[in-house]
């Protein structure tokens, strides 16, 4: 770019000077953008390159989102005051039912004059097309973002640290044994009772207020709809807007429809403006629904205000524009130690960012003084770090600002999740919900109210959750065990063996609907996953604790890619190409590898070695991190990762709820609620039991957790008879596998680029090794009555297996322990799998061979797998 100032005239409501060699870089050029398409673009697909500012936001909420415009208009717009610029409305539908809250100036004898009222139905489509709104779109993409064409797009959120699907969810493994000890059997459990217990409930402290409307007033009224709500729900739409509650509500009873109904009867009937209510959600799906719900009420004459200012975010977007907002403020709002640093804001992941907006919260006085209501949603997922957000939103509230907390105690199954074993004692690492949850309590002493009607069950399970509910509610274990016993008899004589089942029958009941089969451990799902890879019934495995790896997409695009740079156009055709997804999707993930690499650009172009270096050095992006997915309709995971989903069909362990129902403490009834709770139609318990016992231990160093198996038979403990055997042990990817080892050859590059793909069977092979040290073991594909190597498992395999065998041989799995079963290690082991094919990156210093070079950084194909290795009987 020249010199010289370059005016971007094809932008009708922008004309101002780039001059920035980068132009979104350029944030003064960006500020200046009023044009309404624009912003809504920049606000779906380039949050955290630039944040809107509060006028703009106002201008894209209320052009984009009236429905009572005519195609290509936009009512609304901005205009110079004496206080500063102002939105406002131009419309002319006078027989628009908005039109006295748009347009309070206007008075009914000026409206008379244009004679009969104007009748536009709400319009249906969504957004214009670009080409309507700015004429020469492409032009200005090129002027303002060369090869970068914009396109609006979802920015996807993460998980949130629970499970929400958005999210993946998240599948912590609970130690079945609780005794402190490394080791734990996952079939035997040990119920100690060792979890702390959920806070006990407070009851409401507040009178019932006498100015709460009747049932029949709420339905009748415009605010209403439908299904129409119910008694418990309207005590919580019809609580004044400066009351602070806790909502418990189970699951079906009605949750998001309520907090849907109170934000419209504090916008209709209490006057709230829009703009002063947050609503905090897990997920960005959450969020749509809310939206899409208060839009329809628009259209449908309930709702006659409006709502476009009201702030819904995720809280990771929250967190996201607390920060971005703080960076843009004057030390004199905010002490500049707390002043977040805008270049270092997109490197920080999710909970930095929570951690970093909870202490700039904390110390931004008159952050939340124009807000009138907040409502918190799930709250019973809430664990640090995002507990202490909370608390640090509600402690920051002025006095006159009203909350609604709503969440499900009976499922407040994460809390577990904070408890780490140091040197035999169970530490608690952070906030638990309940802990939250009293901390709100003393400090403000909230109304608590209850949703108990189950309005979505189809009638098709042949049991009841009430008592189960009530039980937890109330806190007494024996009736919360008599609840679960109950329903395990009504299954007691149709429990079948799960390694009995043909494919056919498995097959079968995924093709009426998804099936979900839950476990209560990562080591059985990870068992009933080798089971159906046996059966060649193909599924989905949710592990946790377990790290992603850069997707293939990566390695397909770049490994045979000739050229040192690359634009977005290259980059979205070749992740195409490799089927990596739409259009869409592809051209998301090239704006987050750019916005890792922000500030290295070279015009519209990068250099493939920053796009590669950004894996390395930032915080890990959703888009090209792999994430294995199967269309089968057959789920198999831990009954934490199930947590917010739900399943036509649920398979579930019948000794897990029978153990429960023995000698679980209230947390473990908890899970077992929340496992009755995920079947819509059908739920069937089979036995999970196998020949071989399974058992696991922790490995301290990594955080990692190893799963192995022994014959059932076998006691535990030293034995003067011949050695205790394993059988099977699970190789961990982020430990075991030498990865530098699959670009040692161009032929391995090939096999796993061509031939491997997600279950493709995998033997080990041992490796000679020195005297008294770990032998490693190499990867081979079974093909074609062939073994074709491919890669290297570390000795950090062999010496798992090691110290397994010196456990159940009475030893204490330390090293010098495990050391004399160095030549007890089988000579090959069967039963593994591929779990995907990945992209290796690392430096040019360490790189394999084969690896293709770019600059400083180098990529090659690797692999993971998954299972639960079985030692070859005949070479062992």
């Amino acid at each position: 770019m020249a010199e010289i100032d370059v005016s971007t005239l094809s932008l009708q409501s922008n004309v101002y000077p780039v001059v920035n060699e980068v132009p979104y870089h350029d944030k003064a050029f960006i500020s200046a953008i009023h044009d309404p398409e624009l912003l809504q673009i920049f606000n779906n697909g380039f949050e955290g390159r630039y944040h809107l500012s509060p006028l703009q936001d106002e201008e894209r909420k209320y052009a984009i989102s009236c429905r009572f415009a005519e195609s290509g208009d936009f009512p609304w717009g901005t205009i110079p005051t004496d206080a500063g610029e102002r939105v406002v409305c131009k419309c002319e539908n006078y027989g628009c039912s908005l039109f006295a809250e748009c347009r309070p100036g206007v008075e009914a004898s000026e409206a008379k004059e244009h004679g009969e009222a104007l009748c536009i139905t709400p319009l249906t489509e969504t957004l214009p097309d670009e080409e309507s709104i700015i004429p020469d779109i492409k032009a200005f993409n090129e002027a303002f973002y060369g090869n970068l064409e914009i396109t609006p797009q979802t920015i996807e959120e993460s998980q949130e640290g629970v499970t929400k699907d958005s999210c993946s969810g998240i599948d912590l493994e609970q130690d079945a044994n609780n005794s402190g000890f490394d080791f734990d059997f996952d079939f035997d459990f040990d119920f100690d009772g060792s979890f702390q217990e959920s806070e006990t409930e407070q009851e409401a402290t507040h009178d019932e207020d006498s100015s709460i409307p009747t049932l029949k007033e709420v339905n009748e009224g415009p605010d209403c709809d439908d299904p129409e709500l119910t008694e418990e729900q309207l005590r919580v739409v019809a609580l004044p807007a400066d009351a602070r509650a806790v909502v418990n509500a189970g699951p079906g009873t009605g949750k998001t429809f309520t907090l849907i109904e109170k934000i419209k009867y504090m916008l209709e009937n209490q006057g709230v403006p829009s703009g002063n209510i947050l609503v905090l959600c897990f997920s960005r799906a959450a969020v749509n629904v809310i939206e899409d719900r208060l839009s329809a009420a628009v259209g449908d004459g309930q709702l006659t205000v409006p709502w476009q200012s009201l702030d819904i975010r995720t809280f990771d977007k929250f967190a996201t524009w607390i920060l971005y907002s703080g960076a843009a403020m004057e030390p004199s709002s905010v002490p500049e130690p707390f002043l977040p640093d805008p270049e270092k804001i997109s490197r920080l992941n999710y909970d930095q960012r929570i951690l970093a907006s909870k202490n700039l919260i904390a110390n931004w006085h008159g952050l939340f003084d124009n807000v009138s209501h907040v409502f918190i949603d799930e709250t019973q997922d809430l664990v640090s770090p995002r507990s202490d957000l909370v608390l640090a939103i509600l402690n920051s509230l002025p006095e006159h600002c009203g909350f609604t907390l709503l969440g499900d105690s009976c499922q407040a199954i994460y809390d577990y999740g904070l408890y780490k074993n140091e040197k035999g004692k169970r530490v608690k690492k952070g906030a638990t919900s309940s802990d939250m949850l009293s901390s709100i309590r003393g400090s403000f002493s909230p109304i608590e109210l209850s949703l108990t009607v189950n309005q979505r069950t189809k009638g098709a399970l042949p049991y009841s959750l009430e008592p189960l509910r009530t039980a937890l509610l109330n806190e007494d274990l024996q009736a919360a065990r008599n609840s679960i016993q109950v329903i395990v008899g009504l299954y007691k004589d149709n429990s079948e063996e799960m390694r009995d089942l043909e494919k056919e029958t498995i097959e079968a009941t995924a093709t009426s609907g998804t099936l979900g089969i839950l476990t209560r451990t990562n080591g059985e799902a990870l068992y009933v996953s080798s089971l159906l890879r046996n059966k060649s019934v193909s599924h989905h495995l949710r592990q946790a604790d377990r790290d992603d790896f850069v997707s293939r997409v990566i390695a397909d695009v770049f490994y045979e890619y000739d050229s040192d740079s690359i634009d977005k156009q290259g980059f979205v055709s070749r992740a195409i190409e490799a089927g990596a997804g739409t259009e869409e999707e592809c051209t998301e993930g090239w704006y987050e590898l750019a916005e890792a690499c922000r500030g290295k650009e070279l015009g519209a172009r990068y250099l493939v070695e920053d796009l590669l270096q950004s894996f390395m050095s930032n915080a890990k992006r959703s888009a090209f991190f792999t994430s294995v997915r199967d269309s089968s309709g057959i789920t198999i995971g831990t009954i934490h990762s199930a947590k917010g989903r739900e399943y036509d069909t649920v398979w579930l362990a019948s000794e897990d709820l029978t153990k429960i129902a023995e000698k679980g403490d209230l947390d473990e009834c908890k899970v077992a609620y929340v496992a009755l709770s995920r079947p819509v139609n059908r739920l069937e318990l089979k036995r999970f039991e196998t020949a071989n016992r399974l058992m696991g231990f922790g490995d301290q160093a990594t955080g990692k957790r190893r799963h192995f198996c022994v014959p059932r038979n076998v006691t535990m403990g030293v034995s003067k008879a011949r050695k205790k055997r394993v059988s099977n042990v699970e190789p961990i990817n982020e430990i075991d596998i030498d990865f530098e080892s699959f670009g040692s050859k161009s032929i391995i590059q090939s096999t796993l680029r061509e031939l491997c793909e997600p279950g493709t069977p995998l033997s080990l092979k041992k490796n000679l090794a020195e005297k008294g040290n770990y032998p490693t073991y190499t990867i081979c594909l079974d093909s074609d009555e062939e073994q074709r190597p491919l890669g290297l498992l570390k000795p950090s395999f062999a010496k798992g297996f090691a110290i397994s065998m010196s456990a159940i041989n009475g030893g204490k799995k330390r090293g010098h322990e495990a050391a004399e079963y160095t030549n007890d290690c089988p000579e090959a082991f069967d039963d593994l799998y591929v779990e995907e094919v990945v992209s290796c990156i690392g430096s040019v210093a360490s790189a394999p061979e084969h690896a293709k070079r770019f600059g400083n950084q180098c990529i090659w194909y690797g692999l993971t797998v998954t299972g639960l290795a079985k030692a070859n009987s005949r070479s062992y």
